[in-house]
């Protein structure tokens, strides 16, 4: 069974624990930007009227090594450049090339998992990037649109670009038909997936305004493009084993839409999401969808499964109620699939929050016809999900409401009109876990979220705010633009409980009496370093000990002291440490009770300290 979720999001900021024990933390948080313009104006007309110099994010990813990448947009001339030099388009007006502007350039950076600069590159001439990823070498694939030679702005291709580690490019592939020569193509890729060994690239992107120009392939879904359909989205496969180039392996069109992300299962299936256009044309569903027709607004959110071919769909389901609806993006995993949508009335079995906007975080079975949970979250708009192996999802977005749901935040109040939010949401949709704002003084909102393996958060956006939380080891600490690009790291620490049970109860003068300990993770995150202390108890001396997982120290045979056993490797949510046993010759006289108290702790956080020591007592006859 495979599992999609929805993603919105589009800044940059890290989080830990804090010294509190229910709070997180930052553990890094940073501005990126810049403060300069550059007119270009090649009929000599004097420049006037200057935009804002601004930055904005729009996707996020990281790679197996904590590395984080960040794809946005800037018209800031001095916005950090590292690799190659800064651009500046042949035209960046659509009315005339007399006429002065203030040319905008897409970018992608590369951070250390500490948050050092390690790159900072342009796309080539006339590109723009709406997604990413990743692969296990470190290379990083963009895609987006663009315009070839500046030739005309009236038609786009669409891209994928290959960077090296170090942010070089590799190559540009365009699974259009004319983009060397640039046709009347309107195309655009939104969403990337990588199989797991990196050899092919699944891509789903949209034609636009009545004209597509996508390569299609013999047995493909849809071989044409219908002029009629308004917005159509397409799907592409492309062979990326080659370290030099691309080629396509099948490519169709599906139906009239506009989609939002795209994500791969090990059977080289592909599942995609987004917003129907109801008004123009039935959007295609299968007999066993969870819902064939509309819901009754200008748009629905749609789930889409292809088989791995690219000539057949598994299902294709509609997800929407009275009002407009559509899905933002998606993630899989072994369990089903996972779906944000908005609508006033979509049906949903818990809500956390109260008012405008609304956003419903739903995971759909495997087989495309039912919901296993629907989640309403008010209060804000959700841009981006990101899921972890227990399957918790989070989510990050915007919100100006003074009333949404917050559980062991970090920023507990609105700052300011709008703030950035995290949520962590329960496996089973059930219980927030964490909820937070997340903001300065202006006006931030995130538009992209990537969770790890180790179930680290990472959160892109943007922000006015001057006082938006960064850190003192920031690549940069304040924002110099109007608006800046944030980065920061979300981890939220697991919560250990102990239990002990000695035996035998009660215990004969001179007998051995065994210790038996527990250590539970009850979530949400991981823990590590997770450590077990306890002195012997007094009357008693040691004899010996047994553990399933670490290493122990203790006193030597026959004396007392402190017996202590540390964890190796995490301790995932749900598991448990143990049984560690610890034994002692009971020397107390008859009569006397014994008392242990023994302590966990570990070098991540701990959300709950209250559940961290376990007390037994022991009477001897």
């Amino acid at each position: 069974m495979k599992l999609c979720y929805i993603l919105l999001a589009v800044t940059v900021i890290i989080f830990s624990a804090s010294a509190q024990a229910t709070d997180p933390r930052i553990q890094y948080s940073t501005y990126l930007g810049g403060s300069k313009l550059t007119c270009a104006n090649p009929g000599g007309i004097p420049c006037t009227q200057p935009p804002a110099p601004a930055s904005s994010a729009k996707a996020v990813a990281v790679d197996s090594a904590g590395n984080i990448y960040v794809v946005g947009t800037t018209n800031e001339s001095d916005f950090p450049i590292t690799t190659g030099s800064k651009e500046v388009p042949v035209e960046c007006d659509y009315s005339s090339n007399d006429e002065p502007c203030y040319p905008t350039s897409d970018f992608l950076v590369k951070f250390s998992p500490q948050g050092k600069l390690l790159y900072s590159t342009l796309l080539p001439l006339l590109r723009q990037g709406n997604a990413l990823a990743i692969d296990g070498a470190g290379n990083a694939y963009v895609v987006g649109d663009g315009n070839l030679r500046g030739v005309s702005y009236r038609a786009y291709s669409a891209w994928v670009m290959k960077f090296s580690p170090s942010g070089t490019l590799i190559y540009s592939y365009s699974p259009d038909i004319d983009a060397d020569t640039q046709s009347m193509g309107t195309d655009s890729a939104v969403g990337i997936a990588l199989n797991a060994n990196a050899t092919a690239a699944y891509v789903v992107g949209v034609s636009n305004s009545g004209f597509g120009d996508i390569q299609t392939t013999p047995g493909a879904y849809k071989q044409t493009f219908n002029p009629n359909d308004y917005t159509t989205t397409w799907v592409v496969k492309v062979n990326i084993a080659s370290s030099t180039s691309a080629s396509l392996v099948y490519g169709t069109y599906i139906g009239t839409a506009y989609p939002t992300g795209i994500g791969v299962d090990a059977g080289g299936n592909a599942y995609f999401v987004g917003a129907t256009f109801n008004d123009f044309a039935a959007y295609p569903t299968t007999a066993t969808a969870y819902q064939k027709t509309v819901g009754g607004g200008f748009s629905d959110a749609f789930v889409t499964k292809l088989n791995s071919t690219g000539s057949a769909l598994i299902y294709s389901t509609l997800l929407g109620g009275l009002g407009d609806d559509g899905a933002t993006g998606m993630r899989l995993d072994s369990s089903g699939n996972v779906i944000v949508t908005a609508s006033s009335n979509f049906p949903h079995s818990a809500s956390f929050g109260s008012g405008a906007p609304t956003s419903f975080v739903t995971k759909l079975n495997a087989a495309g016809s039912a919901l296993t949970y629907s989640t309403l979250i008010q209060g804000g708009a959700v841009a981006g999900i990101g899921l972890d192996s227990a399957g918790n999802s989070y989510m990050a977005g915007q919100t100006g409401s003074t009333s949404f749901p917050k559980a062991i935040p970090l920023q507990a109040s609105l700052n300011g009109p709008t703030d950035a939010f995290f949520t962590n949401l329960s496996a089973s949709g059930t219980g927030l876990l964490t909820s937070s704002y997340l903001g300065g003084s202006g006006s931030d909102n995130a538009t992209a979220i990537f969770v790890d393996k180790a179930w680290n958060a990472y959160i892109v956006g943007n922000t006015t705010s001057t006082n938006f939380p960064v850190t003192t080891n920031a690549y940069q600490n304040t924002r110099r633009g109007s608006q800046a690009i944030f980065l920061t790291k979300i981890i939220i620490e697991g919560d250990l409980s102990l239990t002990a049970s000695p035996k035998p109860v009660p215990v004969p003068h001179g007998a051995n009496l065994t210790y038996s300990y527990a250590v539970t993770n009850k979530g949400p995150d991981n823990s590590d370093g997770d450590t077990l202390t306890t002195a012997i108890p007094a009357g008693t001396t040691f004899v010996g000990f047994n553990t399933t997982n670490g290493s122990c120290t203790h006193p030597a045979t026959g004396a007392t002291g402190t017996f202590t056993c540390t964890r190796t490797g995490l301790l995932l949510p749900a598991h448990s440490w143990g049984p560690i046993t610890l034994t002692v010759k009971v020397n107390a006289a008859a009569g006397s009770t014994l008392t242990n108290t023994a302590r966990v702790t570990a070098k991540t956080q701990d959300v709950v300290s209250s559940n961290n020591t376990a007390t037994t007592t022991v009477k001897v006859q």
